[in-house]
């Protein structure tokens, strides 16, 4: 079941459009239009951050960054497309929201391993 305080976007991007209630939509556009709850967010705790400038405690590595910023817009468009009953559009964005959220998975892995690198 998600939830405000349990929600998981694996979960979240498994489910088929008849799945989704407005109200469940929303609490994804919320958590995924913030940093610390987004995808990113999520998975890359370990990785520096950046304070004080917006986007407010986004990561360092700017392509990270910028897949976190476009699984943000990806989920506002399967938002839209809940709001319009738009299955097609609905599936095309959630196929789109699970590459970026395995791109997201694939470069946090990777910067995590090179931070346990010892440097020379």
């Amino acid at each position: 079941m998600l939830t405000r305080e349990n929600f998981d976007w694996n979960e979240f991007l498994a489910l088929q459009f008849h799945e989704v209630s407005y109200e469940l939509m929303s609490m994804a556009h919320d958590k995924a239009s913030a940093w610390p709850t987004c995808a990113c967010g999520q998975l890359c705790r370990g990785l520096p951050r950046e304070y004080g400038i917006r986007p407010h405690d986004a990561p360092t590595d700017y392509i990270l960054r910028n897949r976190g910023t476009n699984f943000t817009s990806t989920i506002a468009s399967m938002s839209h497309a809940i709001v319009s009953r738009d299955r097609n559009l609905y599936h095309d964005c959630r196929d789109q929201a699970r590459m970026l959220m395995g791109q997201i998975e694939a470069r946090t892995t990777q910067l995590l391993n090179e931070q346990q690198r010892p440097t020379v």
